[in-house]
């Protein structure tokens, strides 16, 4: 179920600047032709991070995703409030819209602090298993990465048991698929703070930051 509005709005031309349709992808290419790199954010929630990301990078395109229209909305003003051409969110299931995506489109996915949904009756919505890891894949450009944000210690260990099975990325650290050191991923990926962040730096929760290189199309 999407999320309550909560008393946000939103005018016609706010959401007719900031958003995009299923419709709208099939001139996806060509509204990013002109950008040096694509970046694709996955549970973009109310839109912290892209919006950071976009302003100090206008010369990449992004793209944020989430089913939460509530969050959605307000990600739409802040991108209206900043005038920012280059960044644009959908409202709509994650696994509705993968269909309609390029392939070999995106530099960089990133998923940033899903919800992990640890009861197995809710097994069914998590995200990121190793079945949807395998069907991104062929979203992301060859030598591209898939980066996984979470401070959900029983997520982690799900997701460690996930990348066991993959046999189409490789670990970007030393004999890690992860850091949970801020510096040295910020060193070499761009990360922006979110409500998300801080409240996992206010519980003293451990963040590990995940990076998978793309090195070839995954075969099930």
């Amino acid at each position: 179920m999407k999320g309550r509005l909560r008393n946000v709005k939103i005018s016609d031309e706010q959401k007719k600047f900031a958003s995009l349709m299923i419709s709208d992808l099939q001139n996806l290419n060509q509204l990013a032709s002109n950008y040096n790199k694509i970046i694709l954010e996955f549970c973009s929630g109310t839109g912290d991070f892209l919006v950071n990301y976009a302003e100090v990078e206008p010369q990449s395109f992004f793209l944020g995703i989430d089913y939460a229209e509530n969050a959605y909305l307000r990600a739409l003003k802040k991108v209206y409030n900043k005038k920012l051409c280059n960044c644009k969110f959908m409202n709509i299931y994650i696994q509705e819209v993968l269909d309609y995506l390029e392939d070999q489109f995106f530099d960089i996915i990133y998923i940033n602090f899903p919800d992990p949904w640890p009861k197995k009756r809710h097994a069914n919505r998590r995200l990121v298993t190793d079945q949807f890891l395998y069907k991104i894949n062929r979203l992301i450009k060859k030598d591209g990465y898939c980066i996984i944000i979470t401070d959900n210690k029983w997520y982690q260990e799900f997701i460690d048991e996930q990348l066991i099975k993959l046999n189409c990325y490789s670990m970007f650290y030393e004999n890690s698929w992860f850091t949970e050191d801020e510096k040295e991923f910020s060193s070499t990926f761009s990360f922006f703070q979110s409500n998300y962040y801080f409240k996992a730096k206010k519980l003293n929760n451990k963040i590990r930051f995940y990076v998978l290189r793309k090195i070839n199309i995954c075969i099930q």
